[in-house]
């Protein structure tokens, strides 16, 4: 659509360009009277004189607008690239957290903080389903933090162990393939920007 913007604009300043060189700055009229008295090919050699520098401004003002025109697609493509590399740190940065995760059972702070990093740098790069996603596995994880440094404390058969236990289930299970859902619909190139 913004092809046609351009192009629509170069011909309309060709056409002005035009009128203006036949009306305002060459008579017109008085043009006409004259090219009647000279034989045709003095007519012909002065009506190119006359008009090729309007086919010119025409032709540069397509070229122009063709050159605009990449450079347009050319933006989008950059925006669209820069945005998926920086959706994918982040969808790199919780696939290392479920990794570490997986490989310990064990939510330390220095997990937590880094998904909390990847939140922060997600956030304005994904739409509100991410935001209550991530916000819901930040203060899971840092519950299950908790619930860890709890059950260290608590008997066996308590009720803290037996949340930690429902919670440690969610983190095998829930969070990675919901998580990855939702990374699957932004990572898309083709639907990026």
């Amino acid at each position: 659509m913004k092809k046609n913007h351009y192009i629509i604009g170069i011909l309309l300043l060709a056409c002005v360009t035009i009128l203006f060189r036949i009306f305002v700055w060459e008579n017109f009229w008085g043009w006409l009277l004259y090219q009647s008295n000279k034989p045709d090919v003095l007519r012909v050699a002065d009506l190119v004189s006359k008009f090729a520098p309007a086919i010119g401004a025409i032709v540069i003002g397509l070229i122009a607008s063709y050159i605009a025109w990449r450079q347009s697609t050319t933006a989008r493509e950059k925006l669209r690239l820069e945005l998926f590399e920086k959706r994918h740190k982040v969808a790199d940065q919780v696939g290392r957290f479920f990794k570490d995760y997986h490989r310990t059972s064990i939510i330390t702070n220095i997990l937590t903080r880094d998904l909390s990093n990847a939140f922060y740098e997600g956030e304005f790069l994904f739409g509100d389903d991410f935001k209550e996603a991530m916000s819901a596995l930040v203060c899971e994880a840092n519950k299950l933090e908790t619930l860890r440094a709890a059950c260290l404390t608590s008997p066996p058969n308590s009720s803290v162990h037996s949340e930690k236990a429902e919670l440690d289930k969610k983190f095998q299970d829930y969070w990675p393939a919901e998580m990855w859902k939702l990374f699957a619909k932004y990572l898309r190139f083709h639907n990026v920007a």
